[in-house]
């Protein structure tokens, strides 16, 4: 186990219509508890014996728009190298962000990052731990992170971050972790090839109509190839049905009196993704193509990353947390779903 504090100076990544809010350098200090998974399951193992970590943040913006934010958030933190002085880690950050200098029509109208007082917080980093005494290390990081409301209110543009963070760990004395040859492994799946099936659902607020959301509906058809014990790919098919997308397409050709035919709101899109095991869980990387999609009012691409957690033994029955973007940045949704894996 081990306690540590981290400090941060960003690099502010915004839209071009958001410059105005890229003015200064944030910073930020987080206070971070980390402990080893207990080494008695198999994947432990497989992932060099991960931490799980509780991190709470507070960010300065030095900004009159921005002011301050608080976030708290869990921490997956895998070893990639390990040696007797220092280890080379992948933490990947998933959590909450308490944000009181939001957008307000009437007192924050510049805001158009931050549209909510609560929303997302997505992270992930390399970082380097360094040893120099037993009970005390040196950790040197780059880290990125997204700060979003997943389109539950507007504005939504969102934060992106480039930190580089340095900080300082206490460590308590360890447990002693069971060795692998004491675990019975896990067994080889013969199957190489899945197919799947997943439906999502979940709330969108568009422009103008603020604090009006909209209901949305995904159906996600694919192939899974699984290529190791931990990894596989996806190619599949999006179908998106998007209520909110139907009222703003409405609404634009009622404003500007369009004479041609009102286009169709739904969407079909391919697919190519990425799924890590983590135990019970999947940690998924996706990006899509759209194939069909008459109104243009976004990128031709979109990315997702989320959870998926698996309540059967044999991981068929699973749902789901996503965010689903474009440009890289700008959140499109947040889509939650069930399915099941053939």
């Amino acid at each position: 186990m081990r306690l540590g504090v981290n400090y941060n100076k960003s690099l502010f990544f915004v839209s071009d219509r958001n410059e105005h809010l890229s003015q200064s350098i944030p910073t930020s200090i987080e206070l971070a508890f980390f402990s080893k998974f207990s080494g008695n399951k198999d994947w432990h193992h497989d992932y060099h014996l991960p931490e799980w970590g509780i991190t709470t943040g507070y960010y300065d913006y030095y900004s009159e728009i921005l002011g301050r934010m608080y976030s708290l958030s869990f921490t997956f933190n895998q070893t990639l190298i390990n040696s007797k002085k220092g280890k080379l880690t992948l933490p990947i950050q998933f959590g909450g962000v308490y944000s009181p200098s939001h957008f307000d029509i009437d007192s924050n109208p510049l805001n158009n990052a931050i549209g909510n007082t609560f929303s997302f917080l997505l992270g992930l980093a390399i970082s380097y731990q360094y040893q120099i005494h037993p009970n005390w290390s040196l950790t040197s990081s780059l880290k990125l992170q997204h700060f979003s409301n997943g389109a539950l209110g507007v504005p939504n543009d969102g934060i992106n971050l480039f930190s580089p963070t340095f900080g300082i760990n206490y460590h308590f004395k360890d447990y002693k972790v069971p060795q692998k040859a004491n675990i019975p492994s896990r067994n080889q799946q013969k199957r190489k090839i899945y197919f799947g099936i997943l439906g999502g659902t979940g709330l969108k607020e568009i422009r103008p109509f603020w604090d009006k959301k909209y209901m949305f509906f995904n159906l996600t058809t694919y192939l899974e190839y699984q290529i190791g014990k931990l990894s596989s790919l996806q190619l599949g098919l999006d179908a998106f049905y998007n209520l909110g997308e139907k009222a703003d397409i409405e609404r634009l050709w009622t404003t500007r009196a369009l004479e041609e035919d009102i286009p169709d709101f739904k969407q079909i899109a391919l697919l190519i993704g990425h799924e890590l095991a983590v135990g019970k869980v999947g940690l998924v990387t996706q990006i899509g193509y759209y194939l069909y999609k008459p109104f243009e009012n976004d990128d031709k691409f979109y990315q997702r990353v989320g959870l998926k957690y698996y309540w059967t033994k044999k991981r068929k029955i699973f749902s789901s947390l996503i965010l689903k973007t474009h440009g890289f940045g700008a959140s499109d949704a947040l889509e939650w779903g069930i399915g099941y894996r053939f």
